[in-house]
């Protein structure tokens, strides 16, 4: 398991994860582009997406992980709570200068989400090569073992 803080290292390293949320009563996952800013994690939306309206007022979850071939070790975060959209405008235009990327058609219209950092956990992993052809999906469940 990692600490709160080797979480946070780890999170600020990223830069790219994904947020699980419910869309009609059904699970989807969404990749985006966040940064931490002091106790949050956040992320921007398209100002009418799907996304947007998914995770503001809802319980999110959200995950980043890193996978190093070479040493066949990773690490993985998960962060749950709760996606408030930011409505200070003020907070929002100075937000737009940090290093998030857009997937909207009008990324001046844009809106940034922040999810608390209060419940954070996280796991280093090792999976280690054992055999079988590299690179064919038959020897994956034999080459991947999760060490927690």
């Amino acid at each position: 398991m990692l600490s709160v803080s080797e979480c946070r290292r780890y999170l600020s390293q990223a830069g790219i994860g994904r947020v699980a949320a419910s869309v009609g009563a059904r699970p989807a996952i969404y990749t985006v582009s966040f940064v931490l800013e002091d106790e949050h994690l956040l992320f921007r939306v398209a100002q009418c997406s799907v996304l947007r309206r998914a995770v503001n007022g809802s319980v999110v979850a959200f995950s980043a992980d890193h996978f190093d071939e070479d040493d066949e070790d990773g690490w993985t975060v998960m962060v749950r709570g709760i996606g408030e959209e930011v409505s200070d405008e003020a907070l929002a235009v100075s937000l737009r200068s940090l290093p998030l990327r857009s997937h909207s058609e009008a990324p001046e219209r844009d809106c940034f989400v922040k999810v608390s950092l209060t419940q954070m956990s996280g796991a280093r992993s090792h999976w280690p090569h054992v055999g079988g052809a590299e690179g064919t999906g038959a020897d994956l469940g034999s080459r991947r073992r999760l060490l927690v």
